[in-house]
């Protein structure tokens, strides 16, 4: 298996390529091709509540650590029920994350949607993404994953191989905690930037 040092790697480069986006494909040709790699990925249905169901803290998925060492830098998407939210990068050297985006976000029945309200400043243009909703099982545990559709999902099918679940694993989001105080959390998403309280 090639480490999650290259892997990254080729990740970094499908991302800072020229910048094209693929068009979005449908999301059964996703599931599809996720399959090949992750047989137990399913299909999110539509929940009542889409604000509460979905609201949560994604990020890099426990597994990938454990099967390849702690990784030195990645990102995190937080999806709060007040349909906000707020992504973040961070390295390990670093004791502050770095705000990267915010915006707002809704479930339209098949995508989860992001729609950026363009006030953090930032040195590549703002896209709006849409991301793939699954539950998959891995090592033993479900979780609800999110695979962007634009990016990461063409170097998913481009990279992957079948049977090998890892770089679905590092390119998809997992829940790793649910949301359910949208103020709370984001003062704490605030705080881990190195900011005191959220920006009036």
């Amino acid at each position: 298996m090639r480490s999650f040092t290259v892997i990254c790697s080729v990740y970094v480069a499908l991302l800072a390529g020229t910048g094209a986006r693929a068009a979005e494909p449908a999301l059964q040709s996703i599931l599809t091709a996720v399959q090949r790699s992750v047989p137990s990925a399913t299909l999110v249905a539509p929940p009542k509540d889409p604000a509460t169901f979905f609201a949560g803290h994604f990020s890099t998925s426990p597994e990938v650590a454990r099967r390849a060492g702690n990784p030195l830098h990645g990102d995190d998407l937080y999806l709060l029920p007040d349909q906000t939210y707020f992504y973040l990068s961070w390295t390990d050297i670093s004791a502050h994350s770095e705000m990267e985006d915010q915006g707002h976000w809704r479930f339209d029945g098949q995508f989860i949607r992001t729609q950026s309200d363009q006030t953090v400043p930032r040195r590549t243009p703002f896209h709006d993404h849409a991301f793939a909703p699954f539950f998959a099982k891995i090592a033993s545990e479900k979780s609800l994953y999110l695979l962007e559709t634009s990016q990461d999902f063409p170097g998913f099918v481009k990279e992957t191989k079948p049977g090998d679940d890892f770089l679905f694993l590092v390119l998809a989001r997992m829940r790793v905690a649910p949301i359910q105080d949208a103020a709370a959390e984001r003062t704490k998403i605030w705080k881990s930037t190195g900011q005191a309280a959220p920006p009036k």
